[in-house]
């Protein structure tokens, strides 16, 4: 009858150490998927900006060509008294097309302004939903009579739409309006579409 009882009281021991050991990986397994759950839905908030450090890099580099150009314009213009038709004649050394952006340069029909714009390349960078940038210089003549630049540079926002990868939030599908000089306020403005860059 002990030796029973002995062998009850040890399964008894073994099941509880059992129960203890199946309760901590319940637990061990409920903290990691709370950890992913929120890892998952924070990305598609926006909190956790890193897992779309690559995304954000590659549009750096499309707003990094745009103000370039929007400086070298400046430059150009208090050189020459004009603004540049193309992008080589600046003198940058940068591409006029990367594996991301297409840039172009659009004169404008008045000889005071001049538009850039960073279009996303069509095939694999259009996939990664990739903002589009746009620029411009203008020239205005200051209240004491001398002439001078404006520059301006406007990205696409980020819109509502989100993917399912990573969460990142997709442009708007409609490439937003050029850039355009207000005469009311003598500056430049972000056309439909786009915000300023540095607001």
């Amino acid at each position: 009858m002990s030796q029973n009882a002995e062998n009850a009281q040890a399964n008894k021991v073994r099941l509880k150490r059992r129960e203890r050991i199946r309760i901590f990986w319940y637990c061990a397994l409920l903290v990691c998927g709370l950890f992913v759950y929120d890892l998952v839905t924070g990305e598609i908030r926006g909190d956790y900006p890193l897992l779309n450090k690559a995304i954000r890099s590659r549009e750096g580099r499309g707003m990094h060509l745009i103000g370039s150009i929007n400086r070298a314009q400046q430059a150009y213009f208090m050189e020459k008294g004009k603004f540049s038709t193309s992008i080589a004649a600046l003198g940058l050394g940068s591409p006029t097309e990367t594996s991301d952006y297409r840039l172009r340069l659009l004169p404008q029909s008045t000889a005071q302004m001049t538009i850039v714009t960073a279009d996303v390349n069509e095939g694999y960078a259009e996939e990664q939903n990739l903002r589009i940038y746009r620029g411009a210089v203008s020239q205005i003549t200051a209240k004491d009579g001398t002439r001078t630049t404006i520059a301006i540079l406007c990205q696409q926002p980020r819109g509502s739409r989100r993917s399912l990868l990573f969460g990142t939030p997709k442009p708007p599908a409609q490439p937003p309006a050029l850039p355009y000089y207000s005469q009311a306020d003598q500056t430049l403005h972000c056309g439909e579409g786009s915000v300023d860059a540095f607001r």
